[in-house]
């Protein structure tokens, strides 16, 4: 598969996966593997959807640690992708097409594992992590919004990291109310008034 398909954060996860098997003597890259880089990544989109389904990542993350403990481990084997973990990328891959996405997310990483991963069902539905679930949440953080460059997950933390979310905020009550300011309020609309005599502002 083309690593050039990936985003940027898609492509250090699988990176990530990589490396954990290796340092765990494992033969294989598995979902496990994944998943893991997925829980414990600090920039990580797929955590993000978890959370907001009400997720506990360091006990989701405890559960994927003890299905990992129970890998066989081999000295100097070389490493490949097991077949399932292969399956999801190409899962991923569709999934990607189908959204009209040009390049494959954590999100769509997510979403394969949890349609072709069987080494993680128990864990996901556990937790009521369901694929309608995950899509209904991405399809929220998108707000209709497509990926069209190789590194959207940036570009919303970004956004998270030094926007500010009004809808949010009057949504939990949490917009300041403009108490102390009816004077300026009022300075503002005799201004108004003055420059539209014509039609006057009435305060």
């Amino acid at each position: 598969m083309n690593i050039e398909k990936f985003t940027l954060n898609a492509g250090k996860r699988i990176a990530e996966a990589q490396s954990s098997a290796n340092i765990k003597k494992h033969s294989e890259i598995l979902s496990e593997h994944l998943l893991d880089a997925m829980l414990s990544g600090e920039d990580s989109l797929a955590a993000e959807v978890l959370s907001g389904l009400g997720v506990d990542l360091g006990l989701m993350r405890a559960r994927v640690t003890q299905n990992l403990q129970k890998i066989s481990t081999l000295e100097g084997a070389q490493l490949g992708m097991s077949h399932e973990l292969s399956s999801v990328l190409s899962e991923a891959e569709r999934i990607s097409s189908s959204m009209k996405d040009s390049y494959i997310t954590e999100e769509h990483l997510l979403l394969g594992l949890i349609q072709n991963a069987a080494s993680l069902e128990e864990i996901f539905a556990s937790f009521y992590v369901t694929k309608k679930s995950v899509e209904e949440t991405i399809k929220t953080m998108r707000n209709g919004e497509s990926v069209t460059d190789n590194d959207p997950e940036n570009k919303m933390n970004t956004l998270k990291k030094y926007g500010v979310d009004l809808i949010e905020l009057a949504e939990n009550d949490k917009i300041d109310p403009v108490i102390g300011r009816e004077e300026e309020i009022r300075r503002t609309l005799q201004i108004l008034s003055r420059k539209t005599k014509n039609n006057p502002v009435l305060v």
